[in-house]
């Protein structure tokens, strides 16, 4: 999704201050969405009791969790009921999934009913419905306006007038120094200090390399002498953390500051232009993920003892590569003689998650 589009739609609920408070969150939110998306509510709230301080969204098609280090998605196709709960200082939205429950936490629950409300309209109507404004906190609120008195308005006024002032100066300026608007990720890889000389076109070209791979956001970028000059060839190396599981992926630069190289974990994604690698073969998309987790819990619950009974923990580790999709996690269940036991398991699928080469649960090779 474009950035203007995404701050179009936030601007129609009325959540601009929510989301120019919480930039980077909102960075990473409007990175994930797809064009073909509408926004229906955005607010703040925990994730599972434990993530808090994120940015939760509602659009047409799922519900989006984004927290610096932290995203999750909820595709409505996997909603399969939701339910509203009320406490002292917050309301709870439960969702319960084709994969198991997902709980956020809101407050106050005000905004939290004000979000069930627009929940269930998305949910009957998802094609046909018009995001209308939602509740938010009176400090993110855009219709605040009665604390202000004339004194203050005055000063107001004249601060407008310095910042005009100063903004047509900046554009001035800017105007001769460069002609290009640059996008967030773009600003990251201007502003990063790769080099003192580095244009606007240069950060770019940059971007568009890693976007060529199927990157589109960067979290962190640092300088790592030790990998200047690898090859002879006068290149200078920075390590990027494009979230997980590219913590540590390697860029190399030519002289001239055009892309050399691009690598993570011993494998080339680009080298002089060429795309060896995307980062699709390496992360599974949402709705694969999820179909991933459905037949894996399916497989599992196979072999068990007492299958209704089972209870699978939340954390989930899954890894793909070029040959295999790792899924690893554990789940709680009953025996025959009704006592509750955990056991881990591992299924390892081959790189379409069609078939299943290997299936381990409590420490047994089953497959």
């Amino acid at each position: 999704m474009k950035y203007e589009v995404f701050y179009s739609q936030c601007k129609q609920l009325g959540v601009t201050k929510l989301i120019n408070a919480n930039v980077e969150n909102a960075d990473l939110l409007y990175d994930m969405l797809s064009d073909d998306e509408k926004i229906c509510y955005v607010t703040q709230g925990i994730l599972n009791g434990k993530f808090g301080d994120g940015i939760i969204a509602l659009t047409n098609k799922r519900i989006v969790f984004v927290k610096k280090g932290k995203t999750e998605t909820i595709l409505r196709s996997s909603i399969v009921s939701f339910n509203y709960e009320k406490s002292l200082f917050k309301g709870d939205i439960i969702l319960n999934c084709s994969y198991g429950k997902v709980r956020f936490g809101i407050v106050p629950a005000k905004i939290a009913k004000d979000f069930y409300d627009k929940l269930s309209k998305v949910m009957a109507s998802p094609d046909t419905y018009i995001p209308e404004k939602v509740l938010v906190a009176p400090s993110y609120s855009e219709d605040n306006n009665s604390a202000i008195n004339t004194k203050a308005k005055a000063v107001l006024g004249c601060g407008f007038l310095l910042i005009v002032i100063l903004a047509g100066f900046l554009f001035l300026v800017s105007s001769c120094g460069s002609s290009v608007s640059l996008s967030p990720m773009e600003q990251k890889i201007k502003s990063a200090g790769i080099s003192d000389n580095l244009t606007d076109e240069q950060a770019k070209e940059i971007a568009e390399a890693l976007k060529k791979c199927g990157f589109n956001d960067i979290v962190e970028i640092k300088k790592d002498p030790d990998l200047d000059d690898m090859t002879g060839a006068g290149e200078k190396g920075y390590r990027l953390n494009l979230g997980y599981p590219f913590h540590n992926f390697i860029v190399y630069l030519s002289p001239n500051n055009s892309v050399y190289q691009l690598r993570w974990a011993n494998r080339d994604f680009m080298v002089n232009g060429e795309v060896l690698k995307r980062r699709e073969t390496f992360v599974l998309t949402d709705q694969e993920e999820a179909e991933i987790r459905i037949k894996t819990k399916e497989l599992v619950k196979s072999v068990l003892t007492v299958p209704e009974s089972a209870d699978f923990s939340w954390t989930w580790d899954i890894d793909k590569d070029e040959e295999n999709i790792v899924v690893r996690s554990s789940v709680k269940s009953v025996n025959a003689f009704n006592v509750e036991f955990k056991n881990n398991f591992e299924v390892v699928y081959d790189s379409s998650g069609q078939n299943i080469k290997s299936f381990i649960l409590g420490g047994k090779k089953i497959i």
